[in-house]
């Protein structure tokens, strides 16, 4: 049987062997391939990463107001906590677009009201 298969297989013509020249014509084929798959993956990388980069620009856009809030959503969620009045005042001015010597009064005047400072602990406060 290796007898007829190295009779069918081999070039007698040129005394070459089909199968290895086969292999070569296929490697070279597969580095083409391979050539032309990384061109193609370099163009889709660098696609994607300018979208993902636009997108994280875009969420840091979107979301850097959080970080200016958090500090007047603490003082609103707990308005008796021991704050820099001036600097909340300037937040929340800043923020709803009031004037901050009113905010001040305001806070002044939510953070020394009797009533409200007696019920501060219970639940639904």
């Amino acid at each position: 049987m290796m007898v007829i298969a190295n009779t069918v297989f081999s070039d007698e013509k040129n005394g070459s062997d089909v199968i290895s020249t086969l292999s070569d014509v296929q490697l070279g084929a597969m580095l083409h391939d391979n050539a032309s798959a990384s061109g193609a993956f370099d163009k889709a990388a660098e696609k994607y990463s300018q979208v993902i980069n636009r997108l994280g620009q875009e969420f840091e856009n979107r979301f850097c107001d959080f970080g200016q809030l958090e500090p007047c959503v603490s003082f609103i969620s707990n308005p008796f906590m021991q704050v820099d009045l001036t600097c909340i005042a300037e937040q929340l001015s800043a923020t709803f677009n009031v004037d901050a010597g009113q905010v001040e009064i305001e806070i002044l005047t939510l953070q020394n009201d009797l009533h409200l400072k007696a019920h501060q602990d219970a639940p639904n406060f």
